[in-house]
C-alpha cells in the first residue's frame, strides 16, 4: 500500500488564503467605517433609520436579494427593504436617483454577480438601525398616509383597499376598509367566535354586536374559520399582527339594500365586456379556456368567495388553483391582487357581489376544454433552508419549452435541483418563475414571456415554481 504523507506546505497555503480573506474583509470594514452616515425618517414603517453609505467596490460584501423599478426616493427604497418578504435578511440598499431603481441587499456576503448589477448604482447604504419615534411628523409629498378607518388605528406594512360588501342577513351594503399582511396599532380583540364560514359572516357579527360593544372591525382567519371582534383603544401597547391568511375589515358607512342596490352603483361593466372572452392556454392543467376579464373599479353581481390563497406569483397560477379545487359549487372566476400576491376564487352565486378595486384583476371562466400534450409532469416539493421556505413545483421533461426565456446572466454550477431553486429564489426572488437544470448540473433561472421562441431542452429538466410559503422540512412530506 502506498503511504501518504501530510502536505508540509498546506499551512503556508492556508495562511496565505486566510490573510487574503482577512485583508479583503478589513478593507471592506475600513471603508464601511469611514463612510457617510445618514439619519432618515421612513414613514411607511414609522421608524427613524440610521444609514451608512459607501461606494460600490469590487470587494464590496453585499448579496443581491431583489430589485424594484419606479421607486421615487431613497426613503421609499428603505421602506421596500423593511416591508418586503426578505425583510429579516435585508440590511442594505442601493438607490439610483436617475433611474429610480432600488436594489435590496444583505450585507456581509460576497456576490460574484454584483459587479454586473451595479451599473445603475454608485453607492450602497447599510441600514445600521431603525427605531420607533412617537412624535408626529408630516408625511413627504406623494407619500401614502397611514391607514385609518374612523379610529386611531395606524397600519404598518401589508396592503389595504376599500370594498363595498353586502351583508345579506341584515340587507345592508357597507363600505369596508380591508387590511391584510401587516400590523395595526390602537385596536384590540374583545371576543372570539369559532366555526365562522366566511369573512362576510364575521362582518355581520361585528355589525350586529354594535349595540353591545363598539365593534369597529372584524378580524377573520380563513384556515381557522375564526372571527375576532375588534374595538379601538388608544392605550393598547404594541402592534396587532395580521397573518398571511387573515383579513381585518373596518366597517364604514352602511346603507339599506341588496344586490340590486349594489348593482345600481356600478358602471354596468358586464354589458361593456366582450361576451366571447379571450382564449388562453393554461399549461398547469393543459387546457384551453375562454376567459372574460372584467373592468377594474366596478361591481359584479353573481359570485361568492370560495377560497383565498397567498404567495401566488401570477394570475395564471391563481387560475390553476381555481381549476383544480374540488369545491361545490365549482370555481367559476378568480380575483388576483398582484401587489400582495393574493388569489381569491369564486363560485356562481346569484345573491352575492364582488367589488373590483383598481389594483385587482377579475377573470371569469366561460368554458374550458382539455388538451393532452405528451409532456410528462411530476409534482414535487422543495425545502429551501435559506429562507425557510417550502416550494411547490412541477418538473417537466419534454423536448422543447414554449413561452419562457432565460433571465439575464450566465448559468452556474450547482449540486442539485434543490440548490438550483434556492439560488433562483435568493438572487432573483419574484422575477424567477422557474429553472432549467441539466445533466452537467448547470442551473439557469427562467421567466415566463408570452411569445418567446421555443427552447430545445436536450438533456435538461424544467422546474416551474408554483408557490413558496414559509415552512419546515417536515412540510415536504405533507
Amino acid at each position: 500500500m502506498k503511504q501518504s504523507f501530510p502536505d508540509v506546505n498546506f499551512p503556508v497555503r492556508l495562511g496565505k488564503v486566510s490573510v487574503a480573506l482577512l485583508v479583503l474583509l478589513l478593507t471592506s470594514v475600513e471603508k464601511h467605517a469611514n463612510a457617510e452616515e445618514l439619519t432618515m425618517y421612513v414613514h411607511a414603517i414609522d421608524k427613524e433609520c440610521i444609514l451608512r453609505g459607501a461606494p460600490f467596490l469590487p470587494e464590496t460584501l453585499t448579496l443581491f436579494l431583489d430589485e424594484k423599478d419606479g421607486i421615487p426616493s431613497l426613503e421609499y427604497c428603505v421602506a421596500v427593504c423593511k416591508t418586503s418578504e426578505v425583510a429579516s435578511m435585508c440590511d442594505a440598499v442601493a438607490y439610483g436617483q436617475d433611474t429610480q431603481k432600488c436594489m435590496i441587499l444583505h450585507y456581509g456576503e460576497f456576490d460574484e454577480d454584483m459587479v454586473r448589477r451595479v451599473a445603475d448604482y454608485q453607492t450602497y447604504y447599510v441600514i445600521e438601525d431603525c427605531h420607533d419615534l412617537r412624535q408626529e411628523r408630516p408625511a413627504p409629498a406623494g407619500a401614502h398616509a397611514p391607514f385609518h378607518a374612523g379610529n386611531e388605528a395606524g397600519a404598518y406594512g401589508g396592503y389595504g383597499y376599500t370594498e363595498q360588501i353586502e351583508l345579506p342577513v341584515l340587507q345592508l351594503i357597507c363600505d369596508v376598509d380591508i387590511r391584510g399582511e401587516g400590523a395595526l396599532e390602537g385596536i384590540k380583540s374583545t371576543s372570539i367566535h369559532d366555526d365562522i364560514q366566511s369573512f362576510v359572516e364575521c362582518l355581520t357579527i361585528c355589525k350586529v354586536s354594535e349595540d353591545q360593544s363598539p365593534c369597529v372591525a372584524a378580524h377573520y382567519s380563513v384556515t381557522k374559520k375564526r372571527c375576532k371582534l375588534m374595538v379601538a383603544d388608544a392605550n393598547v401597547q404594541g402592534k396587532y399582527d395580521i397573518e398571511g391568511d387573515e383579513t381585518v375589515g373596518y366597517i364604514g358607512e352602511c346603507r339599506q339594500g341588496g344586490a340590486s342596490a349594489l348593482l345600481s352603483d356600478s358602471d354596468s361593466s358586464e354589458e361593456s365586456q366582450d361576451e366571447d372572452g379571450r382564449r388562453e392556454y393554461l399549461p398547469q392543467t393543459r387546457e384551453w379556456c375562454r376567459i372574460r376579464e372584467h373592468e377594474r373599479q366596478s361591481n359584479i353581481h353573481g359570485f361568492e368567495i370560495l377560497t383565498t390563497e397567498y404567495e401566488i406569483h401570477s394570475w395564471e397560477i391563481c387560475m390553476f388553483y381555481c381549476r383544480t379545487t374540488t369545491n361545490t359549487p365549482p370555481c367559476a372566476a378568480i380575483q388576483y391582487m398582484k401587489p400582495s400576491r393574493k388569489c381569491t376564487t369564486y363560485a356562481k352565486m346569484n345573491t352575492s357581489n364582488v367589488n373590483i378595486s383598481q389594483r385587482n384583476s377579475f377573470y371569469e371562466i366561460l368554458e374550458c376544454e382539455k388538451e393532452l400534450p405528451d409532456v410528462p409532469v411530476v409534482p414535487v416539493k422543495y425545502f429551501l433552508p435559506h429562507y425557510k421556505e417550502v416550494c411547490k413545483a412541477e418538473v417537466y421533461r419534454t423536448y422543447t419549452l414554449d413561452g419562457w426565456e432565460q433571465l439575464p446572466g450566465v448559468s452556474v454550477k450547482v449540486k442539485s435541483d434543490e440548490e438550483c431553486i434556492e439560488l433562483c429564489r435568493v438572487r432573483r426572488r419574484d422575477k424567477c418563475e422557474g429553472v432549467l437544470f441539466n445533466s452537467e448540473q448547470e442551473c439557469t433561472p427562467m421567466k415566463q414571456t408570452a411569445g418567446a421562441v421555443a427552447i430545445p431542452l436536450g438533456r435538461s429538466s424544467f422546474v416551474k415554481i408554483i408557490q413558496c410559503k414559509y415552512g419546515a422540512i417536515t412540510d415536504v412530506l405533507a
